[in-house]
This record gives structure tokens, C-alpha cells and sequence, in this order.
């Protein structure tokens, strides 16, 4: 069996709710819009998922379905995340989601295993978002060190 990672991401993206159909897929939440991306390992079949935000009030312009799913490539107009992080720093999941978890299922070959802690963690991203994030949380959360995250200074 040849497990595919995107195939199982988008699956996993799509049935929370997210749009689009590359590797980047994209929800709005309230006041922000929320980026999810699929990026292949260069070290093998392993992947990781990053994380953006999006604060509309701080775009010039409201960005196209095209651009956003533009967020995560390195030499895309696209202006960055406000705020991106990886998956497994998102505060308050349920289940740890560390890359170990996540490569020892994918070299099991364990595509349903792979798609609980996807679902799972897809879950608990959409929760800390919608119940959690404002600019002044995000800051205030990164401040007190529980959350890892780049952010942008306009933030």
C-alpha cells in the first residue's frame, strides 16, 4: 500500500470545511481567514501541515480564492500569513500532534490512524480559532509563551 498524504489531507481539509483544491485550502471564520497547507517533507513521504491567519482589516485589498491559496509559496505576490504556525503548536489540542505521531503512521502505512489525528487536530484548530483568536489574543498568547507562532508585527 502507498499511502498519499495530500490525498488524505485534502480529504480531511474538505470534510472540515475548508476551500479550495491544491494544497493550500482556506476558510472564513469570523474575523479572520484561516490557511491550511499540505508541504511534502524533502526528507521522504512525511508532510506537515501549516497553519496562517489572515486579519482582512489589515489587507490593502481583500485577497482572490487564487491568491490565498498562493500564502505558502516562497515566490508568490501573495503577502504572508499575519500570523503561521505548524499544526501541532496549536494550543489546547485534545491529543498531542507531534511529527513523530504522524511519521510512525505514515511508515505503518496507517491511513486511518493518519486521518483520526488529522481530524482531530483540524478540529481543535477550528475551535481555538473560531473561540479564541483576536489580534490581542494572539499576541497575548505568543507573550505568555503558550503559542508558537511567527507574527507579523502589524498584528
Amino acid at each position: 500500500m502507498n499511502i498519499r498524504s495530500a490525498t488524505i489531507f485534502g480529504r480531511c481539509a474538505k470534510q472540515a470545511g475548508f476551500a479550495g483544491t491544491t494544497a493550500t485550502r482556506y476558510r472564513q471564520l469570523g474575523d479572520v481567514l484561516l490557511v491550511l497547507n499540505h508541504q511534502g517533507s524533502r526528507l521522504g513521504r512525511g508532510f506537515y501541515v501549516n497553519l496562517g491567519l489572515y486579519f482582512p482589516d489589515l489587507l490593502a485589498q481583500p485577497l482572490s480564492p487564487d491568491e490565498v491559496e498562493n500564502a505558502f509559496k516562497h515566490r508568490a505576490i501573495t503577502p504572508h500569513p499575519h500570523v503561521s504556525w505548524r499544526i501541532e503548536n496549536t494550543p489546547d489540542l485534545r491529543r498531542p500532534f507531534t511529527q513523530e505521531d504522524l511519521d510512525a503512521l505514515l511508515k505503518a502505512e496507517d491511513a486511518i490512524g493518519i486521518e483520526d489525528l488529522l481530524n482531530e487536530a483540524l478540529a481543535d484548530t477550528l475551535d481555538f480559532v473560531t473561540s479564541q483568536v483576536t489580534r490581542e489574543s494572539v499576541r497575548r498568547l505568543y507573550q505568555q509563551r503558550r503559542f508558537s507562532a511567527i507574527i507579523l508585527k502589524d498584528v
